[in-house]
């Protein structure tokens, strides 16, 4: 038998949704990843006032939001690419905005992606 006002009555208060973490999603396996490139990945989070330990960090070859079965609200991915899309340009992909971007070690030695990436990163955050 079903009896949705036992539940009802059972669990009174407000159950909330806790909102899956951004991911940050890079091609390179964390274990690999520098201590510069590293720092590099902490200031580009840091400049829209999140940290690692507010992500979810993966490392995949092949990125397929529509996939995951948890949507975050934000992606950025590092090295990683999707068709008929730009780095460095936001976009949205049900719900979840995503922006692309190169390697961390490419992106460390690249002045004008690191001012593309940012660019890219106030529109996705504004």
């Amino acid at each position: 038998m079903n009896h949705p006002e036992i539940i009802d009555n059972t669990f009174p208060e407000e159950i909330y949704s806790i909102p899956p973490k951004p991911i940050v999603a890079i091609s390179t396996p964390w274990k690999s990843i520098s201590e510069p490139e590293k720092a590099l990945l902490e200031k580009i989070l840091g400049a829209v006032r999140i940290s690692t330990n507010h992500v979810n960090v993966i490392h995949t070859a092949q990125l397929d939001v529509l996939k995951w079965p948890n949507k975050p609200s934000h992606v950025l991915a590092f090295g990683l690419e999707m068709s008929g899309f730009s780095f460095y340009e936001p976009f949205e992909v049900q719900g979840t905005q995503v922006i692309l971007s190169a390697n961390l070690s490419a992106l460390d030695q690249d002045k004008d992606g690191k001012q593309k990436l940012w660019a890219g990163l106030k529109r996705m955050f504004a």
